[in-house]
């Protein structure tokens, strides 16, 4: 089965257009891409996205006015969790997605949508002009597939 046939058959049986789950913006001005977040691959939740850094932050005069401006950062969310795909071929493969949908993994239906999605992922960053997907260089990673997961878990 291609690489196409699999992620297909993912949105199929998932009733979605698109299985993308990590999201970027271009910059306006240039043509630098920044990671805006990363959605639970199941449900779509915000599992990582921009926050304000807790402790930096400065004063500046403008307009003869005190601005406090604060710094951004990215950072992983409470329901953040990896797991660790098992493959039939002995090898593993780290994903995420968020603590509520890991019970969900118990179907092999699941885990093969969820290396999909990575498949998808991988390939729209392809296309976007992110470089080449790493089937490039390891070709096996397209008909390997999942049987087991391990829960790695989140920011504990």
């Amino acid at each position: 089965m291609t690489i196409q046939e699999r992620i297909a058959n993912a949105k199929l049986s998932l009733g979605r257009d698109s299985l993308v789950h990590v999201h970027y913006e271009t910059n306006p001005g240039s043509h630098a891409i920044t990671l805006v977040g990363i959605d639970c691959k199941l449900c779509g939740s915000p599992i990582m996205g921009p926050v304000e850094h807790e402790k930096m932050s400065k004063v500046v005069r403008h307009n003869g006015q005190n601005v406090i401006v604060k710094y951004i950062e990215h950072a992983r969310f409470g329901a953040y969790t990896e797991v660790a795909l098992t493959m039939d071929d002995g090898s593993k493969h780290v994903t995420h997605l968020c603590r509520g949908c890991v019970q969900k993994l118990s179907d092999p239906l699941v885990l093969e949508q969820i290396y999909a999605m990575d498949l998808a992922q991988w390939l729209f960053e392809e296309e976007s002009g992110r470089g080449p997907a790493i089937w490039h260089v390891y070709p096996q990673v397209v008909d390997r597939r999942p049987v087991s997961y391990e829960d790695l878990g989140g920011l504990d």
